[in-house]
């Protein structure tokens, strides 16, 4: 699979995504970026948030926005543009709040992507790989503008992705080192299926994880969550916990999803700690209706000055 735009199939369901998550502890700031196009229907959805401990943060989530094809090039929506050129990969956003700048270099290690056999397949996507990054450039928030230099997970998929079947799903990554990487999920389907999978990658060796449980605390709202928690058994037959604490968290929206995706830090039993990133959707309601109320995580479009 190429970073640059996949042929297509003719499903309405099609599409090609590219999705971006980083945090860079040292400054406390972090940022949560998607692009998704749909070919066939002739329209792209977008977003992204953007936060800093005890400053600005920044949300936008858009729908129903024209394709910006940039063949070989990489592939854009709205203000927002996933970049391949001589130089690397780089992601950019630019509005008059917020901008960001920043090239990507991925962590030398195998396809971190574990899927769940062909139910994923039918539902999500037919190719679909995650990689572990390094995150490196500016952001803007309002007239301040933050050196960053952070850790990201990011991925790139395409196919076609039923949006309208997936009942609900969870996700929890961490980084440890740069060839030291968990990754878990689960996702409920509208006909009860349960997807189920998660490994280890050490030393570029990807192995999986048969023995874990994936718990997520859900706030009073019934939508947002601050942390997640996964126990199970690596595959040296250790025993494990790790713990996400969040630093920052976006709600987002496409079609019939609606959920919570949030970056900041796992922490393992075994003393290990890094970069994290968690997802979790709880649509029960099949996206009938945006929520009255979010408590912890970016829900209304724009700049938030504290």
């Amino acid at each position: 699979m190429k970073e640059g735009r996949n042929p297509h199939e003719a499903d309405s369901w099609w599409q090609e995504s590219a999705f971006l998550a980083w945090y860079d502890e040292a400054r406390g700031i972090g940022g949560i970026h998607r692009l998704g196009t749909e070919i066939n229907r002739g329209t792209a959805n977008m977003w992204c948030g953007i936060f800093k401990k005890g400053g600005a943060s920044f949300r936008l989530n858009q729908q129903d926005l024209p394709y910006v094809d940039m063949g070989d090039g990489g592939f854009g929506c709205g203000p927002q543009r996933l970049a391949i050129d001589g130089s690397g990969l780089h992601w950019s956003l630019d509005t008059p709040e917020a901008a960001v700048n920043v090239t990507i270099s991925d962590y030398a290690s195998d396809n971190l992507w574990h899927g769940g056999g062909g139910k994923t397949l039918e539902l999500s996507e037919r190719a679909h790989y995650h990689s572990i990054c390094s995150v490196v450039g500016t952001v803007r928030l309002g007239n301040e503008t933050i050196e960053v230099n952070g850790v990201g997970w990011r991925d790139h998929s395409y196919g076609v992705r039923h949006w309208d079947k997936v009942m609900h799903h969870r996700c929890v990554c961490g980084s440890f080192a740069r060839d030291h990487a968990l990754d878990f999920m689960s996702w409920l389907g509208i006909d009860g299926t349960l997807v189920h999978g998660g490994f280890e990658i050490r030393g570029g060796v990807k192995t999986p994880i048969e023995q874990f449980d994936l718990t997520v605390p859900i706030d009073e709202d019934g939508i947002s969550a601050r942390s997640a928690d996964v126990k199970g058994t690596l595959p040296s037959g250790q025993p494990f916990v790790a713990h996400f604490d969040a630093a920052g968290a976006v709600l987002v929206e496409t079609h019939a999803y609606l959920g919570i995706e949030a970056v900041g830090i796992v922490t393992l039993s075994t003393g290990e700690r890094g970069f994290g990133y968690m997802a979790v959707s709880n649509n029960a309601r099949l996206g009938r209706g945006f929520p009255p109320l979010v408590l912890h995580a970016l829900w209304e479009n724009g700049l938030k000055r504290s």
